[in-house]
C-alpha cells in the first residue's frame, strides 16, 4: 500500500469492521533525497509524499503488545541460516558461526524440509516460525542432505539486534520481483534527483 508517513500504528480494517492488522512504515526512500525542501511536495501536487509500509496481523500485532506489557521487551528466536529457493528446495546457502544452526550440525547445501512438525513453505515461512518461537526453544530440523533425510536438534538463540558473520560471503538471491522493485526505486530516485536540480537552479 502507498500511504502518508503519518498513518504508522493505524488500524487497517476488514470488510466485516474488524481490525485486521496495523500499518507499520519503515524509512522513506526519497527521504534522503527530498530532505528539507519544502517546494518539492508542492511541485507535485500533494503536501506529502506517500510511503511503503507493511501491516502487522493483528494477532502477532496483539501477541508482541502483550509480551511487551509484560516483559518490556520483544525478544525473537533466532537460527541463523542464510537459505535460498532451488527448483522445489529450499537450500541452506550459508551458516552464521556461533550460531544455534552451526551448533545443531546444519550446513551449507542442506535442504530444509521441516522445522518441528511443521513443513516449511519457504524462507520467509522459516523466518517467521522461528522467530515466533522463545529464545531456548529446542526444536528438530528435518533436511535432506546427500540425498538421505536427517534431523538435528537445534536450541533457538535470541534474534541478534546487528547482522552476525557467516561462515562465507552469500550471493544476494533476489527473486525476480523484488529486483524488479528494486530498480524502479533506484531509477525514481535519481529523477528526483534530477528535478531537485532543476528546481534549485
Amino acid at each position: 500500500a502507498r500511504v502518508q508517513s503519518s498513518y504508522g500504528g493505524a488500524p487497517v480494517f476488514c470488510s466485516n469492521g474488524q481490525v485486521g492488522g496495523m500499518v507499520w512504515r519503515y524509512e522513506d526512500p526519497f527521504q534522503g533525497i527530498i530532505g528539507t525542501n519544502h517546494f518539492m511536495p508542492s511541485f507535485l501536487g500533494f503536501g506529502g509524499l506517500p510511503t511503503s509500509v507493511f501491516v502487522i496481523p493483528i494477532n502477532r500485532a496483539m501477541i508482541i503488545a502483550n509480551k511487551l506489557v509484560a516483559n518490556g521487551a520483544m525478544v525473537y528466536g533466532w537460527l541463523g541460516v542464510e537459505v535460498v529457493v532451488k527448483g522445489n528446495n529450499m537450500v541452506v546457502q550459508d551458516v552464521a558461526l556461533n550460531s544455534p544452526a552451526k551448533l545443531g550440525g546444519l550446513k551449507a547445501g542442506d535442504i530444509m524440509l521441516a522445522l518441528g512438525d511443521q513443513k516449511i513453505a519457504g524462507p520467509h515461512h522459516l523466518k517467521h516460525m522461528v522467530m515466533e518461537n522463545a529464545p531456548g526453544t529446542q526444536i528438530t530440523v528435518s533436511i535432506r542432505r546427500n540425498g538421505h533425510l536427517e534431523t538435528c536438534l537445534v536450541t533457538l538463540g535470541t534474534l541478534p539486534p546487528q547482522p552476525v558473520q557467516m561462515a562465507s560471503q552469500p550471493v544476494p538471491d533476489f527473486a525476480p520481483k523484488d529486483a524488479e522493485i528494486y530498480q524502479q526505486i533506484n531509477q525514481l530516485q535519481q529523477e528526483m534527483g534530477r528535478l531537485l536540480q532543476i528546481l534549485n537552479r
